[in-house]
Protein backbone atom coordinates (compact mmCIF):
# COMPACT_ATOMS: atom_id res chain seq x y z
CA UNK A 1 0.00 0.00 0.00
CA UNK A 2 2.84 2.42 0.77
CA UNK A 3 4.10 2.06 -2.81
CA UNK A 4 0.69 3.01 -4.17
CA UNK A 5 0.56 6.11 -1.99
CA UNK A 6 4.13 7.08 -2.87
CA UNK A 7 3.34 6.92 -6.60
CA UNK A 8 0.05 8.84 -6.35
CA UNK A 9 0.31 11.15 -3.30
CA UNK A 10 -2.56 13.35 -4.48
CA UNK A 11 -5.03 10.47 -4.17
CA UNK A 12 -6.15 11.12 -0.58
CA UNK A 13 -9.52 9.54 -1.26
CA UNK A 14 -7.79 6.17 -1.21
CA UNK A 15 -6.47 6.85 2.31
CA UNK A 16 -9.96 7.81 3.51
CA UNK A 17 -11.42 4.67 1.95
CA UNK A 18 -8.86 2.32 3.52
CA UNK A 19 -9.18 3.87 6.99
CA UNK A 20 -12.98 3.92 6.94
CA UNK A 21 -13.17 0.36 5.60
CA UNK A 22 -10.85 -0.96 8.32
CA UNK A 23 -12.95 0.64 11.05
CA UNK A 24 -16.26 -0.55 9.62
CA UNK A 25 -15.08 -4.15 9.22
CA UNK A 26 -13.85 -4.26 12.82
CA UNK A 27 -17.13 -2.79 14.10
CA UNK A 28 -19.39 -5.08 12.10
CA UNK A 29 -17.46 -8.22 12.99
CA UNK A 30 -17.10 -7.03 16.61
CA UNK A 31 -13.37 -7.67 16.53
CA UNK A 32 -10.56 -5.46 17.74
CA UNK A 33 -7.96 -3.92 15.49
CA UNK A 34 -4.32 -4.54 16.30
CA UNK A 35 -2.66 -1.71 18.21
CA UNK A 36 -0.27 -0.96 15.34
CA UNK A 37 -3.13 -0.62 12.85
CA UNK A 38 -5.32 1.34 15.24
CA UNK A 39 -2.56 3.85 15.93
CA UNK A 40 -2.19 4.54 12.20
CA UNK A 41 -5.82 5.70 11.74
CA UNK A 42 -7.03 9.18 12.73
CA UNK A 43 -9.88 9.02 15.26
CA UNK A 44 -11.58 12.14 13.97
CA UNK A 45 -11.46 11.89 10.17
CA UNK A 46 -10.66 8.13 9.66
CA UNK A 47 -7.75 8.77 7.29
CA UNK A 48 -4.69 6.54 7.30
CA UNK A 49 -1.83 8.46 8.90
CA UNK A 50 1.05 8.27 6.43
CA UNK A 51 4.10 10.21 7.71
CA UNK A 52 4.94 13.16 5.49
CA UNK A 53 1.73 12.99 3.49
CA UNK A 54 -1.16 13.01 5.94
CA UNK A 55 0.66 13.31 9.27
CA UNK A 56 3.66 14.76 11.07
CA UNK A 57 5.56 12.60 13.56
CA UNK A 58 7.59 14.26 16.33
CA UNK A 59 9.56 12.81 19.22
CA UNK A 60 9.26 14.70 22.51
CA UNK A 61 10.81 14.29 25.94
CA UNK A 62 8.87 16.80 28.02
CA UNK A 63 7.29 14.52 30.64
CA UNK A 64 8.40 11.15 29.39
CA UNK A 65 9.74 10.09 26.03
CA UNK A 66 6.80 9.90 23.63
CA UNK A 67 5.86 10.19 19.98
CA UNK A 68 3.30 12.78 18.85
CA UNK A 69 1.45 12.13 15.58
CA UNK A 70 -0.48 15.10 14.17
CA UNK A 71 -3.05 14.64 11.40
CA UNK A 72 -2.53 17.28 8.71
CA UNK A 73 -6.15 17.18 7.56
CA UNK A 74 -8.04 17.74 10.82
CA UNK A 75 -5.29 18.62 13.32
CA UNK A 76 -5.93 15.77 15.77
CA UNK A 77 -2.91 14.80 17.89
CA UNK A 78 -2.13 11.34 19.27
CA UNK A 79 0.54 10.54 21.86
CA UNK A 80 2.31 7.19 22.16
CA UNK A 81 4.86 6.25 24.80
CA UNK A 82 8.28 5.18 23.51
CA UNK A 83 9.41 3.02 26.42
CA UNK A 84 10.92 -0.36 25.48
CA UNK A 85 8.96 -2.14 28.26
CA UNK A 86 5.58 -0.56 27.34
CA UNK A 87 2.79 -2.99 26.49
CA UNK A 88 -0.83 -2.44 25.52
CA UNK A 89 -3.20 -3.63 28.26
CA UNK A 90 -4.51 -6.62 26.28
CA UNK A 91 -0.94 -7.79 25.47
CA UNK A 92 0.01 -7.97 29.16
CA UNK A 93 0.17 -11.45 30.66
CA UNK A 94 -2.71 -12.33 32.96
CA UNK A 95 -5.46 -10.40 31.13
Amino acid sequence: MHKTIAKLPENLGLLYYYGFTLQMISQRTTSKLDHNIKSSICKRCSVLLYPGLTSIVRLKRKRSKHRVVTCLLCGTRKRFLCRPDYQVWYDKPGT
